[in-house]
């Protein structure tokens, strides 16, 4: 088989092709090495998301873009091959202007050391890219992965609330017929803050970006066209392996017994960062077709729901969802 050696990629829009990258590399340190410090390093272990970026990929089998947050203290830069990465300062800032989220954070008093904001941002951004429809309650639950110690984060979540395209009763939830929460009329008992109102009739977020004729960043036309391809990354007496079908995934593992196969990094990553651990062979199954699909199927007389292992546990959410909705 014909391996790679190039790692090409997009750092806002900018295109960077690395040889033979370090596997032992995070996004993190490699976007912070070309200068982009706006995304922190917090707790480097994907818990806090103050490095949060957006990557985004075609995706061939449904001719589609995925756009997704990243902890990218953690995120190999090896896995981003064909990949565009967005930091906070892709978005916007004090040279080209405030983006609407960035602003709207800021008009509700939602960052105090601003340590954390940047990471905050990148999440909420991240979902409005991948479902310019969410409700406030979903914004709410893209910021489960981001923490701050200073806000308390109220402000930070009406600020973001207030941004929803798809506001309706009840913060958004939509579990009500007629309910008048956010009407001042209203005669039921429940207390209404000036806060609740202020978050209602904000303007959206498509109707900032419209005000501003403000244009998101495109996804790099050139990524449409170029194939998911086999890597093979060798640096700092590491090898990382990324096949692209399950028979080299196999072949590969029964040459390296002992490699580590990885997929979202959460459990090597930790492992290499904090307890010393070394592994001179990474195998990445994150790009192999069948570990990535959900079925309903039978299996002897029994239906059930089949789920490839490199699914995430948003496409996982999305798809239950989907089936009882």
């Amino acid at each position: 088989m014909d391996w790679n050696n190039k790692l090409l990629l997009y750092l806002n829009g900018k295109q960077i092709e690395v040889v033979n990258p370090d596997p032992s590399m995070t996004l993190l340190s490699f976007i912070r090495s070309r200068g982009l410090t706006g995304t922190k390093l917090g707790c480097g272990e994907g818990g806090c998301g103050a490095c949060t970026v957006m990557i985004s990929s075609y995706n061939h089998d449904t001719s589609t873009i995925e756009h997704i947050s990243c902890n990218a203290c953690l995120a190999p830069l090896c896995s981003l091959d064909n990949c565009a990465i967005t930091t906070i300062e892709g978005i916007g800032g004090m040279k080209q202007g405030l983006h609407p989220i960035q602003k709207r954070i800021a008009q509700f008093h939602g960052s105090q050391c601003g340590f954390c904001t940047p990471g905050i941002v990148m999440s909420v951004y991240s979902q409005f890219r991948s479902k310019p429809q969410s409700t406030p309650h979903e914004l709410e639950e893209s910021l489960d992965g981001n923490l701050c110690r200073c806000t308390g984060y109220r402000p930070i979540l009406d600020a973001v609330k207030s941004l929803s395209n798809n506001k309706s009763c009840c913060n958004g939830e939509g579990n009500c017929d007629g309910c008048q929460c956010f009407d001042g009329n209203s005669t039921s008992d429940q207390i209404i803050s000036s806060t609740e109102i202020q978050v209602k009739h904000a303007h959206s977020l498509n109707e900032e970006l419209d005000s501003l004729k403000w244009t998101e960043p495109i996804f790099p036309p050139a990524l449409h066209r170029l194939p998911n391809r086999s890597n093979l990354f060798n640096a700092n007496d590491v090898s990382w392996y990324q096949p692209i079908d399950i028979s080299t995934l196999l072949q590969l593992k029964q040459i390296y017994p002992n490699a580590k196969l990885v997929i979202g990094n959460t459990e090597v990553g930790i492992e290499t960062k904090f307890k010393g651990l070394s592994f001179p062979t990474i195998i990445s199954a994150s790009r192999i077709p069948e570990l990535k699909t959900i079925a309903i199927e039978s299996i002897e007389g029994n239906r059930g729901l089949k789920v490839g292992s490199s699914v995430t546990l948003n496409k996982l959410k999305d798809y239950i969802s989907s089936l009882v909705t």
